[in-house]
C-alpha cells in the first residue's frame, strides 16, 4: 500500500526523537524470519516505548494491535499515525478488531500484540471496565519491570490463526520518562527470541476446558518473552 509523504516524515520523527531519548542496542536479528509469511510477534509491556521501538527497528510492515481507549492522548494518537494500528475497544469484546487481525494474518502478514494488555496491571483492569486513565510515568511506566499475567487475546489469536509466534523483549524503556525529567538518555535493549509455534488448540474443548487451554497457551507465550529476561524481571513466568 502506498502512503502519503507525511507518513514516512512522521515516522523519520519518531525515529530521531527515540534517537535521542534512547541507546537502543538489538540483539537476536538472526532469529527474524522472511517477512513473507504470517508472523504475531509479541513483547512486555512495560512502557510506552515498546510498541514503536519493534514498529522503526524490525524489518516488516506490521500492523499493531492497540487501545483506542488511548488515543485521546497527543503523543499516543501521533504514534498511531505512523504506524498501522487496528484498534481495539478494552471496555468490551472487540469481535470486530479480532477479525481485522485475523484478516491480516490471512493476508500473510505480521501482527503486533503485547500479551500483557496493558502497562500496569491495576490501571490495565481500571481501563478494561470503562475507568479513565491518563499519560504519565505512573500509569505509563511499569518501574517494577516485571511482566504480569497475560490475557487471552494474543493466545485466540495464535490459535484461529495458526501463525507462527515471535518473542521480543525491551529491557529499560520503562526508565525513559524519569530519566527524560533528568536530562539523561536511557540504555534500552531489544531481545529477539526463536520463532515457535503454531500453538494447536484441542478442538474437541469447550467451555471452561477450551478456555483454560487458551489461557495456558498464553503462560506459555508469556514464558518465551520471559526467557529473554533476567530472572528479577520475569514476574509469574520466573
Amino acid at each position: 500500500m502506498k502512503r502519503p509523504f507525511r507518513y514516512y516524515l512522521l515516522r523519520a520523527f519518531i525515529q530521531l526523537i527515540i534517537k535521542i531519548l534512547v541507546k537502543l542496542t538489538i540483539t537476536g536479528q538472526e532469529n527474524l524470519p522472511d517477512g513473507d509469511e504470517p508472523l504475531i510477534l509479541i513483547g512486555n509491556h512495560f512502557s510506552l516505548l515498546e510498541p514503536p521501538l519493534i514498529g522503526l527497528y524490525l524489518p516488516y510492515d506490521m500492523t499493531f494491535f492497540a487501545a483506542a481507549e488511548l488515543q485521546e492522548h497527543p503523543f499516543i494518537r501521533l504514534l498511531y499515525s505512523a504506524i498501522n494500528v487496528i484498534l481495539v475497544h478494552r471496555t468490551q469484546a472487540d469481535r470486530a478488531a479480532l477479525r481485522q487481525a485475523l484478516e491480516v494474518l490471512a493476508q500473510g502478514k505480521q501482527l503486533v500484540i503485547m500479551p500483557e494488555g496493558g502497562i500496569d496491571l491495576v490501571h490495565r483492569d481500571a481501563l478494561a471496565s470503562g475507568q479513565e486513565t491518563s499519560v504519565n510515568e505512573e500509569v505509563n511506566s511499569r518501574l517494577s519491570a516485571e511482566l504480569i499475567p497475560a490475557r487471552p487475546g494474543s493466545a485466540y489469536l495464535a490459535t484461529r490463526s495458526q501463525a507462527k509466534v515471535l518473542p521480543i523483549a525491551v529491557l529499560g524503556g520503562e526508565q525513559v520518562l524519569g530519566n527524560l525529567r533528568r536530562w539523561r538518555r536511557t540504555k534500552v535493549t531489544m531481545r529477539i527470541g526463536p520463532v515457535f509455534g503454531p500453538l494447536q488448540l484441542d478442538p474437541s474443548l469447550r467451555g471452561a476446558a477450551r478456555r483454560a487451554q487458551l489461557d495456558a497457551f498464553g503462560d506459555e507465550m508469556m514464558r518465551h518473552i520471559a526467557a529473554l529476561m533476567p530472572l528479577e524481571n520475569r514476574g509469574p513466568y520466573g
